[in-house]
């Protein structure tokens, strides 16, 4: 059985299905929890993103200010990581 070796009060409380680093030194994790998180360097939670279902991946534009998520609904979003505001969605279909 696997143990997180650090604990944080606002974690992800389902599996990750994505972790990456920004350009700006960030970290971007997406999860089965339906959220997508933007962590600082020392792991503090800066940010959550929010998704109807499972989030399958997450990637930041090249300059880290932006990402891109993807979910099991089918949706994909776009985000500004510093606000964590939803600038633009779109249904890309159905995933089963």
């Amino acid at each position: 059985m696997f143990r997180p070796t650090i604990r944080h009060e606002n974690a992800h409380f389902d599996g990750i299905t994505s972790a990456s680093w920004t350009s700006q030194g960030k970290i971007l994790t997406s999860s089965r929890d339906e959220t997508c998180n933007i962590w600082s360097e020392n792991l503090q939670n800066e940010n959550g993103m929010d998704h109807d279902m499972a989030v399958v991946s997450a990637k930041s534009n090249s300059l880290g200010t932006m990402a891109i998520t993807s979910a099991m609904d089918g949706m994909i979003r776009y985000w500004d990581i510093e606000t964590a505001f939803n600038t633009t969605s779109a249904k890309a279909g159905q995933t089963e």
